[in-house]
């Protein structure tokens, strides 16, 4: 094969990975390539004796008249294999150099290995799975330096990760089982940020609210009923939903949930891109007595359900803010900040924050007691074993335990708000044996 025929077979490579100066494939997907390139390969490999030698992918160099047959011996088991033997053939010069890297403390390492292999592979879904979380965790930020396993390893212990297998690991836990779903808590009442809309006017009905990270959606519920023009998206429980643009766009207590702090920054930009007038974006805010009952986890603390808590100070959190945004922060309350796309809206709201402040009530189920008492026995019922747990605590005590004193505290409190509420519950209707 001449060097012309060589770069017109390789330019109809449809399979494998494709860099600027070369493309890899897995020996196992060789038969989707050209005839022409097969038969060459088998060629090298008889006039080079190398029919006993172990390889697995290989190269065709693009802007030279090169191949070479790479031995990722650990290609199946590991995340991100490296390199150990490599036979680099040149087709002008026929000549064949073998390069030993068992021994080298800084080998090559091949990153996105699910796209070398046929893509009717059914292992593919399964390593693009660990593609995907090093995605996440911003491990693939610097493209030009994690090719060899130093500045790997450096990217790793820098992140405070190590990789096991196909999982990435924090802390000793897998950063994939981070189960941010269970925050979502069940409301019989708007949220704080969302209380803070209602109490500045802007639940009126002249606006449209979007929910981004809206759980269970029991904001959107009461806002609808205000007539106000609502709609959310929550990754677990309306994923079906559209992202749209809005007026209001609430991020309430979702930044303080996501363990990346890459995706962190990109969920509250995209956030901000939606909103049309203002972003309401709230945190979770807490100081290292809080953060000391926890183990930590990257920036934050993991909880005994594996969910993610990120705690913030008030000017921990407006610097975020304005850092991430370009823009500047309003503080409405605790960990609740206002920023504004639109200026002059922004300026009518400093204006009227000054005037004597409206009387206003907490819009709630209670206004509804047959919904409230619909709302309250789901809630009993999803979570019965956990309530009568607790139930059976209190009487032990003979009073509410104290929050160090019940071992569920924090799965109690999620679900149901506090001690007081979940006691509420727990005796407030619900047919129990006396």
């Amino acid at each position: 094969m001449q060097i012309k025929d060589y770069k017109k077979s390789i330019g109809k490579i449809r399979i494998g990975k494709h860099l600027p100066s070369a493309i890899y494939i897995h020996k196992s997907a060789l038969k989707k390539i050209h005839p022409s390139l097969k038969s060459l390969i088998e060629k090298q490999v008889n006039e080079y004796n190398l029919k006993k030698v172990s390889w697995n992918v290989i190269k065709f160099y693009k802007r030279d008249f090169k191949i070479s047959l790479l031995d990722y011996p650990k290609f199946h088991t590991e995340a991100f294999p490296s390199l150990t033997t490599s036979y680099s053939i040149d087709l002008k010069k026929s000549a064949c150099k073998k390069i030993q890297y068992i021994n080298s403390k800084n080998p090559p390492i091949l990153h996105r290995k699910e796209t070398l292999l046929d893509p009717t592979d059914p292992l593919i879904p399964d390593y693009k799975k660990i593609t995907i979380h090093a995605e996440r965790e911003g491990l693939f930020d610097n493209k030009k330096i994690i090719g060899f396993k130093r500045n790997w390893e450096k990217i790793l212990k820098e992140k405070g990760l190590s990789i096991i297998g196909h999982q990435i690991i924090r802390n000793g836990i897998p950063t994939n089982e981070i189960k941010r779903h269970k925050t979502a808590i069940d409301r019989y009442s708007l949220s704080t940020p969302v209380q803070s809309l209602y109490r500045h006017n802007y639940l009126n009905g002249e606006y449209t609210f979007f929910d981004y990270g809206c759980g269970k959606g029991d904001d959107l519920n009461i806002v609808k009923e205000l007539g106000v023009t609502a709609s959310g998206w929550d990754p677990v429980y309306r994923s079906d939903e559209d992202i749209k643009k809005a007026d209001i766009v609430n991020l309430g207590f979702v930044i303080n949930i996501i363990e990346t702090p890459t995706e962190r920054t990109q969920r509250l930009r995209k956030a901000y891109k939606l909103s049309k007038k203002i972003l309401v974006a709230s945190v979770m805010l807490g100081s290292e007595s809080i953060t000391n009952k926890f183990e930590k986890y990257g920036d934050g603390v993991v909880t005994s359900r594996n969910t993610f808590q990120k705690y913030y100070t008030q000017n921990e959190f407006r610097e975020y803010l304005e850092n991430s945004i370009g823009e500047s922060a309003i503080a409405v309350g605790p960990g609740l900040f206002y920023i504004f796309r639109d200026k002059i809206e922004e300026q009518q709201f400093l204006i009227d924050r000054q005037r004597k402040k409206k009387n206003w009530k907490k819009i709630s189920y209670t206004d509804s007691p047959d919904r409230l008492k619909i709302k309250k026995k789901a809630l009993y019922a999803r979570h019965k074993d956990l309530i009568d747990d607790f139930w059976n605590t209190c009487l032990q005590f003979g009073r509410l335990p104290l929050n160090s004193e019940y071992k569920k505290t924090e799965e109690l409190r999620l679900i149901c708000g506090s001690h007081q509420k979940a006691f509420t519950l727990a005796t407030g209707g619900e047919q129990r044996q006396k």
